[in-house]
């Protein structure tokens, strides 16, 4: 073979090379971000607000907890397992979580359906989350969207959930 293909080749092998090595060391094009002007939504602003009054110093409100920050899998020899349901829980939030004013421990979760809930996958995700608490014995208060609310319904509500088990702890045994 000729030395002046040979050396054609190995350029090309060469610059390509370092075309390979300047495109990896270029930093990443970041994607931007705007910011959310609203963090709940006007219905579960409102809610929020008699959530608020009608459990005043018994509970702190915490408002779009992600599920699996409250409640988690049990623990399973198959990681396999384990990992989907983690994954069923890791996406969703609760909408408001009640904590204990001391140790802000969960004492119950509160989620408010609006129109979106009567879709069938909308429909599919409260029942499993239905369940998912239920496994964990843990008190969930539905609730349904509208434009006023009776504060002392909202509050017997929640203490009729706190009573459930009987210990006043808001958690409920496991309906299996």
């Amino acid at each position: 073979m000729d030395l002046g293909l040979i050396a054609l080749v190995m350029g090309v092998f060469v610059v390509l090379a370092l075309v390979r090595i300047i495109g990896l060391t270029k930093p990443p094009v970041e994607h931007g971000y705007r910011l959310q002007r609203s963090f709940l939504s006007p219905a579960e602003r409102s809610f929020y607000g008699v959530l608020c009054s009608a459990i005043a110093g018994d509970y702190v409100v915490l408002a779009k907890v992600r599920v699996a920050d409250v409640i988690t899998p049990v623990k399973s020899n198959n990681r396999s397992t384990w990992q989907t349901a983690f994954n069923r829980i890791s996406a969703k939030h609760f909408d408001f979580v009640l904590c204990d004013p001391k140790s802000l421990s969960v004492e119950q979760v509160v989620e408010l359906h609006d129109r979106s809930h009567k879709n069938d996958k909308r429909a599919e995700r409260d029942n499993f989350l239905r369940s998912a608490c239920a496994s964990a014995g843990l008190s969930l208060s539905e609730f349904v969207a509208k434009k006023s609310y009776s504060i002392e319904e909202v509050r017997n509500r929640i203490a009729q959930n706190r009573m459930v088990s009987g210990k006043g702890d808001g958690r409920v045994k496991p309906l299996l």
